[in-house]
């Protein structure tokens, strides 16, 4: 090689690095973003300025073993109008894919949602949760769940009431009553100088008892007052009721669906504050029936509580 004569370098290659496959914990947030992000910066402060109101037209109403509590929030198709004519009107596309994420401990759906600049500059973020409920409804519910989160958290918008932290605390649990303690009359203090006050009378003498021959009448004892018993509710084939023929058709339309046994009694309590399916009539049977067929029609979802699929009907 002769003196002075440069070496030419292969062009160094630059590995971007993925997305993690795991996280912990599962339901974390990651930002990522391109290289550059000035362009994209700029071009999101002044569309965040003409972000729209974020209608919060939904009420969900959660029970579950920790209590009740009930709460608005916007859904997802009122998130992406109030802010993507703003996005695009400054040349940013809104893009969001899912895909599901093998866990340490359980299945993840995931959903990455970017906001992409003209520029071709770029700011995502990563959510994920696992999948409790694996059925087409279950999955659907919580890709929805996962895409307004992912997109209100990176559009800086917010899409629910803040609860101050109802939802993550366990229920308060009602005061514990307890009875006054009855104080004692306190002696007044005797004075050095007062006299010394009067001494008590002796207690009155009892007459001793008269002996007869007659012996004692017994007091009869009052009879104890039965206790009344709980209504059952209306037995299987009763007037107004529906039979046993239509009760397994209910049955086998729900395992058909993805539904379970806990599933259709939570939907019978929300409905109609049933038990059993024995107190349905036939009218509110064919309704039962609309609402496993056809859940989304009638404002049905299933949302994850603590790892637990809990079926939701929002009014």
């Amino acid at each position: 090689m002769e003196q002075g004569q440069e070496i030419e370098r292969a062009p160094e290659t630059r590995v971007v690095p993925q997305p993690p496959s795991r996280m912990s914990p599962p339901s974390a947030t990651v930002l990522q973003s391109s290289d550059e992000v000035a362009g994209i910066i700029e071009a999101l402060c002044k569309a965040q300025a003409g972000f729209g109101v974020v209608g919060k037209d939904r009420t969900a109403n959660i029970t579950s073993t920790r209590g009740s509590y009930t709460y608005s929030y916007a859904t997802l198709a009122s998130v992406i109008a109030a802010i993507r004519p703003a996005l695009n009107a400054q040349g940013i596309a809104l893009v969001q894919s899912a895909n599901i994420v093998n866990g340490e401990r359980a299945v993840l759906l995931q959903v990455d949602t970017r906001f992409v600049h003209t520029s071709g500059q770029w700011l995502g973020s990563v959510l994920r949760l696992p999948l409790a409920d694996a059925t087409p409804q279950g999955m659907g519910s919580m890709l929805t769940y996962l895409r307004r989160y992912g997109l209100s958290a990176l559009a800086g918008v917010a899409s629910e009431e803040d609860d101050d932290g109802q939802a993550a605390q366990p229920p308060t649990p009602a005061p514990r009553t307890t009875a006054p303690r009855e104080r004692k009359p306190q002696a007044n203090r005797q004075d050095v100088r007062d006299p010394a006050p009067p001494p008590e009378p002796p207690p009155p003498t009892e007459a001793p008892p008269v002996l007869t021959n007659e012996l004692p009448t017994a007091t009869p004892r009052p009879k104890p007052t039965p206790v009344p018993k709980a209504d059952k509710p209306a037995p299987l084939g009763a007037p107004g009721t529906i039979t046993q023929k239509d009760r397994n058709l209910l049955f086998k339309t729900a395992t058909e669906m993805g539904w379970s046994e806990t599933d259709v009694k939570s939907l019978l309590h929300q409905l109609f504050a049933y038990t059993s399916t024995a107190q349905l009539t036939p009218k509110q049977l064919t309704e039962v029936l609309a609402c496993i067929n056809r859940p989304q029609d009638h404002g049905i979802t299933f949302e994850s509580v603590e790892g637990q699929s809990v079926l939701v009907i929002k009014r």
